[in-house]
């Protein structure tokens, strides 16, 4: 397991934040955001909850397939959503990489140059054929990647 606890400042505004997370759960956009998802379908949604005058669901289920290292997996992830403060992403089930019960929730707020984003959590790592030691540096890079492809992404949409 590796714990993940990190803050940085995304240069976007709280809002702009928001409108991309919301395009996460659109079964096709999160394809292009994040590569690496080959295909993602909502198999349950609950709650609702007003943000900038749209209508969210407060929870939402997916089943993805991946493509890790050549490798397609399937999983079950979950969003539980609360905006503008929180984003919260759970592994329920899956071969992999990200064993269930695997989780990461970020706590959102606006400072000056962007949204402090402050994110804290715990991967369970499996199916790997990598060192135990270097789970930890495996997260800190795919983290990084998954902002990285984020911020590209905006910047192409204009959001």
């Amino acid at each position: 397991m590796v714990n993940i606890n990190t803050e940085c400042v995304f240069p976007v505004t709280l809002d702009r934040l928001w409108k991309l997370l919301r395009l996460h759960s659109d079964e096709k956009q999160i394809t292009v955001i994040h590569p690496a998802i080959i295909s993602s379908k909502i198999t349950r949604e609950e709650g609702e909850t007003e943000y900038n005058n749209q209508t969210l669901k407060t929870s939402i289920t997916f089943e993805r397939k991946l493509n890790v290292r050549g490798r397609t997996w399937s999983s079950t992830w979950k969003y539980i959503q609360s905006p503008p403060k929180k984003f919260r992403v759970e592994v329920i089930a899956g071969e992999g990489p990200l064993a269930a019960g695997s989780y990461h929730e970020s706590i959102y707020s606006e400072v000056s140059g962007g949204t402090l984003v402050s994110t804290k959590g715990e991967w369970i790592i499996q199916g790997l054929n990598i060192p135990k030691f270097l789970h930890g540096w495996m997260v800190k890079r795919e983290l990084e990647k998954s902002d990285k492809e984020d911020y590209d992404y905006l910047q192409k949409a204009n959001l």
